[in-house]
């Protein structure tokens, strides 16, 4: 459970209980691998997470040097152990981007800014991944576009498809 200024608080037992503290700041998004519960990952402000592959008994940071919101949205990708996030900004500059990491249960793995001009250069808010399609994600938009990008696990640049619009939020 993250919670801002609590960090992430693990629930160790079913109902109402204490909690332990597993990664400090501002707790934000948080997963456990639906495949192999082992592997948890939390995160904390702008696009820097802590990993355990151990049951969440001990977790590792991993920072991405801030390319990220204050609580920046992510999705994390079971089936193939990917993490997509938002990103504010690359090293180009260039908004129309995510981050798509590679193997975050290694501690490390590659990261990816990936290009999607379909995004217009509007801040992505929201990201789920398909259920039933592999590799699609869909992405909203800050200007209220919904980017539906298959393929997303490879590449650095794809085309989106829009598949809604519904205005500015």
């Amino acid at each position: 459970a993250g919670s801002q200024d609590n960090g992430t608080q693990q629930y160790t037992a079913a109902g109402i209980n204490s909690t332990n503290t597993v990664s400090s700041g501002d707790g934000g998004f948080c997963f456990i691998d639906q495949n192999n519960p082992n592997i948890q990952i939390t995160s904390t402000n702008y696009n820097n997470y802590f990993v355990s592959i151990d049951g969440g008994n001990n977790f590792n940071n991993r920072y991405f040097n801030n390319y990220g919101s204050f609580i920046n949205p992510a999705a994390y990708d079971a089936q193939s152990k990917k993490i997509y996030a938002a990103n504010l900004v690359n090293l180009a500059g260039n908004i129309n981007t995510f981050l798509r990491w590679e193997d975050p249960a290694t501690g490390g793995g590659a990261t990816s800014f990936v290009t999607v001009p379909q995004f217009s250069g509007s801040k992505v808010t929201n990201i789920t991944i398909s259920p039933l399609t592999p590799n699609r994600v869909f992405f909203g938009t800050q200007s209220g576009a919904i980017v539906q990008v298959d393929n997303a696990n490879s590449g650095n640049f794809l085309t989106g498809t829009i598949i809604g619009n519904l205005g500015a939020s």
